[in-house]
């Protein structure tokens, strides 16, 4: 069908020669009409004109983002509206790009033929090269492969070089606060080795908080592109090594710190011999290869100790004999080699989807999002080899419990399963979906890497009995005074005889491939948070292992507050505008959680109660009565401006606020409306 010639000479006046991709588009029928030079180089789509927004994703949830903007502006009766859309963009022959974009009326149009001007931030994207975005897979590999610390990190070093620097050193902060430089590497070795002197002359020292050791002690990166005498003293008191430093000719330098677990356990330093060499782009990238190397390091020390903990078993065993307690550290020993085989099994899955994929770094579907799934999971592993020393240490008070959202963790599970399941499944040529179906559950004080861990086994436990595809689906519900936690799958299910036998120690259908730990450590786990666990199973039916877990967190809660002690989690929140079925619904559930809840039904009444009132939060309904949420969002802000607001809007797609106020909105949830999503918003502004 011809496209109407409605396109106005005035825009191609105005976008043809913009840096940003500018393309026209007609309401009523949704049709691009115009685009300019950059919008035709950067989606590489011969003739756009004539087609419809589909040709700008082939997602259909950012699609709908992309059409329920037009659909405002097409309502809207202000010339002067936007709407702001994120996308993943179509590119004919290139790799899918996530960009922003404005999408706007453009005034003076015919009422019969309106205009939305869709303009697109592609002049400030900053596409990584190919050399950089295989950097952080590659380090992962050396360093999950490693046989000896040291050299890999100094592999770390030389794998900088030249990408990021000329010369590239890494410390490491031990834990009696000495600092050891473990690896330097340079692209001329004659620096090289002149590096080597420098630092075996004049080694690093805590006293004085110079340089690398400044940024070893505050954990925060540096960047210093402009390398002067100044640099030079501040980095070396002493004018000998001053003189040596020099000789490197360097002109840029930058500085990471190794960060794990909220620790500082070392530093990289880049340097180049070019001015003004490093940007906002080579930090990030180079924090990626700090996180990284990060987790690798306390890996290596939490191995260290594990193999320090197994050397005093032996000794023991050796001096004191075969009795019950040594058998039961051995268990413990063989069972903690089991999940932290299960933990390195999805770290090197993950690497394999960085390794497979040449994507935006920040992109959380991206490497960004497999390098947090990655950390998530090595911090389970440390927590799993710190479970040796109950065997060997008095028994006291498990301080590390806390609340944990049980329907959260399964949805964690599911992602962090998810290259087993899924992407390794399907090499085989096998297809296994997992079904999540959650509901809003009480929090419970427990341990949750270890209830992490437990689910991952019945994962995998899962995948195994599932050698031609099928289903796995995770349930969780309460139950009187208890959450139930089910994962079931549609496998080849146990004979009687084996279901008798499963939870025995050592016991295992899997031949050498299986330590016969996996069921047993699940049960010690539930048992350990004073849960029962039951298995239901028949052959070629399937099986469904099911955790009953009693809620025992509210009468510690009252214990705490019968001290006179505030527990840890309580908040005051107000709830504005919500009606009175949504407020039954979050909360008590909420007031469950260890808050307090005050309620305003209007608009009028929240900006009263909060005026008269210390909170901790708003949860504002974008729909509130009698004042509207921009005025009540502006009010608040005016009595205290950091005060928390979660905005609670009727969206779809990505949850963006609907109304704008300075400073902005801190969260927004999506309708429906779960507790859970309340949950997650708290501790996205920072009140966990």
């Amino acid at each position: 069908m011809q496209i109407a010639p409605v396109v106005p000479g005035s825009i191609s006046g105005v976008f043809r020669d913009l840096p940003d991709a500018v393309v026209a588009i007609e309401l009523t029928t949704k049709s691009i009409v115009y685009e300019n030079l950059a919008a035709q180089q950067f989606f590489q789509i011969s003739h756009l004109i004539g087609r419809t927004a589909e040709a700008l994703t082939q997602h259909l949830d950012h699609l709908d983002l992309i059409e329920d903007a037009l659909g405002r502006l097409a309502l809207s009766r202000d010339d002067s509206e936007s709407q702001s859309v994120s996308f993943l963009a179509n590119r004919q022959g290139l790799d899918e790009q996530m960009v922003d974009a404005t999408i706007s009326t453009y005034p003076g149009t015919s009422p019969d033929h309106p205009l939305a001007i869709c303009r697109i931030k592609t002049s400030r994207l900053e596409p990584i090269s190919r050399q950089d975005a295989l950097l952080l897979p590659e380090v992962a590999r050396v360093l999950l492969n490693a046989t000896d610390d040291d050299a890999a990190l100094a592999d770390v070093a030389r794998l900088a070089i030249p990408g990021l620097a000329d010369l590239c050193s890494i410390f490491i902060l031990e834990e009696d606060l000495t600092v050891r430089q473990v690896a330097v590497a340079h692209r001329d070795p004659t620096m090289e080795q002149l590096s080597r002197l420098i630092h075996s002359r004049f080694p690093p020292k805590v006293s004085g908080a110079r340089g690398t050791i400044r940024t070893l002690l505050d954990g925060k990166p540096s960047i210093v592109n402009r390398i002067d005498e100044e640099f030079f003293a501040m980095a070396a008191p002493d004018e000998r090594q001053r003189a040596l430093l020099r000789r490197l000719k360097i002109k840029s330098y930058m500085a990471v710190p190794f960060l794990a677990r909220g620790h500082v356990v070392g530093a990289m330093t880049l340097s180049s011999s070019r001015p003004n060499r490093y940007q906002p782009g080579d930090l990030a990238l180079a924090e990626g290869l700090a996180t990284i190397t990060a987790l690798a390091v306390d890996g290596y020390r939490q191995r260290r100790a594990a193999q320090h903990a197994s050397s005093q078993l032996s000794r023991a065993q050796h001096e004191l004999g075969q009795n019950e307690k040594l058998r039961a550290m051995g268990q413990m020993t063989s069972g903690i080699s089991h999940d932290v085989n299960n933990s390195l099994s999805m770290i090197l899955g993950l690497t394999e989807i960085l390794m497979n994929r040449d994507a935006d770094l920040n992109d959380v579907d991206g490497p960004r999002g497999a390098m947090q799934m990655i950390q998530k999971t090595a911090e389970d592993a440390v927590q799993t080899v710190r479970g040796l020393r109950q065997f060997y240490l008095p028994v006291e008070m498990d301080v590390s419990k806390r609340p944990v959202d049980l329907s959260e963790v399964v949805e964690q599970v599911a992602r962090l399963t998810r290259p087993r399941w899924r992407d390794q499944a399907l090499a085989k040529g096998i297809t296994i979906r997992v079904e999540s179906h959650l509901a809003d559950v009480p929090l419970l004080l427990g341990q949750d890497s270890d209830l992490r861990q437990a689910l991952t086994n019945l994962i995998f436990n899962s995948v195994d009995a599932l050698p031609r595809g099928g289903v796995i689906a995770m349930h969780t519900r309460v139950l009187r005074e208890s959450i139930v936690v089910e994962v079931a799958d549609t496998g080849e299910g146990m004979t009687d005889e084996i279901l008798r036998q499963c939870l025995d120690p050592y016991f295992t259908t899997k031949g050498n491939n299986g330590s016969g730990l996996g069921l047993p450590m699940v049960l010690t786990i539930v048992q350990r948070h004073g849960g029962t666990l039951a298995i239901e199973s028949a052959v070629g039916q399937g099986t469904s292992v099911t955790l009953n877990l009693p809620i025992q967190q509210r009468a510690t809660r009252s214990a705490s507050a019968s001290r006179g002690t505030t527990p840890e989690h309580q908040l005051k929140l107000l709830l504005i505008g919500f009606s009175s079925l949504e407020s039954n619904q979050i909360g008590p559930a909420l007031v469950g959680d260890g808050h307090a809840i005050v309620s305003a039904a209007t608009g009028d009444e929240g900006a009263r109660a909060f005026a008269e009132n210390a909170f901790d939060a708003v949860l504002l309904d974008a729909e509130v009565r009698a004042t509207d949420a921009n005025s009540v969002g502006a009010s608040i802000r005016r009595i205290n401006p950091l005060a928390p607001i979660i905005l609670v809007d009727n969206l779809q797609g990505e949850a963006r606020s609907s109304i704008s106020i300075s400073p902005p909105i801190d969260a927004v949830v999506a309708r429906p409306l779960t507790l859970r999503a309340v949950r997650r918003a708290i501790n996205q502004v920072g009140l966990s």
